[in-house]
């Protein structure tokens, strides 16, 4: 039998070699960028309020002081989970496990978010 060729059998072979190459030297690289020590993510640093800023929810806007006294903030300022919990006393919605913050410290704001609870959860 005689092996007979078509225009599109042409240099297949040749492609099909060199695809082999990549694929072993791209394993290659990648096994050896894998005996690299892993950076650990930085903590979040935790921001401090005082009584000058402003908390933006829904429609209104609020002053720390509204919901912590004036006596009762540090010069430091206060934790947002302190904030968060003197919130909570007001709106239900404010718990731990649902508040989300967005700040923007160049403006002393400060946007709460509550995320929804999935159906049935308590």
């Amino acid at each position: 039998m005689t092996k007979e060729l078509s225009i599109f059998d042409m240099g297949v072979e040749d492609d099909l070699k060199k695809e082999e190459k990549e694929v072993t030297n791209t394993k290659k690289a990648s096994n050896s960028s894998t005996n690299k020590p892993k950076t650990q993510p930085k903590p979040k640093e935790e921001t401090k309020v005082t009584g000058e800023w402003t908390i933006h929810f829904a429609t209104e806007t609020f002053e720390v002081r509204d919901f912590v006294e004036e006596e009762d903030i540090p010069a430091e300022g206060i934790s947002l989970e302190t904030l968060r919990a003197e919130m909570e006393k007001v709106y239900f919605q404010f718990t731990a496990s649902r508040t989300y913050w967005d700040i923007e410290k160049d403006n002393k704001r400060l946007f709460p978010e509550a995320a929804g609870a999935s159906k049935g959860a308590l």
